[in-house]
């Protein structure tokens, strides 16, 4: 359930491995361990990486983005493999190479 806060923002607390709601109404802010990581928040995240001012928080956007990042690859890659399973679905007209053993071996 959205809340209101003190700024008059509104939240919706996700907790890890929670779905994203779909159908939320504009302006409501997701926030908590199962949030997305906006590219702001990384952005942000990521001007301190090297300094002193790098926090264990920005450790944690820094990661979460990469794992959004690598989740919505696989899509990406599925619809390629797609594409190609379709041509290679013809029959193959190429014979492979027989591959020869040695009837013995030097060390037998």
């Amino acid at each position: 359930m959205p809340k209101t806060n003190a700024q008059g923002i509104t939240t919706l607390y996700l907790s890890e491995g929670q779905e994203v709601p779909t159908d939320l109404p504009e302006g409501i802010k997701l926030v908590g361990p199962g949030a997305p990581i906006t590219e702001e928040q990384y952005s942000d995240a990521m001007s301190r990486h090297g300094t002193e001012d790098f926090t264990e928080e920005d450790k944690r956007v820094q990661t979460k983005w990469l794992e959004q990042q690598v989740v919505s690859e696989p899509e990406e890659i599925s619809e390629a493999g797609e594409e190609v399973s379709e041509s290679s679905t013809e029959p193959s007209t190429e014979s492979e190479e027989e591959v020869s053993t040695p009837e013995s071996t030097p060390w037998s």
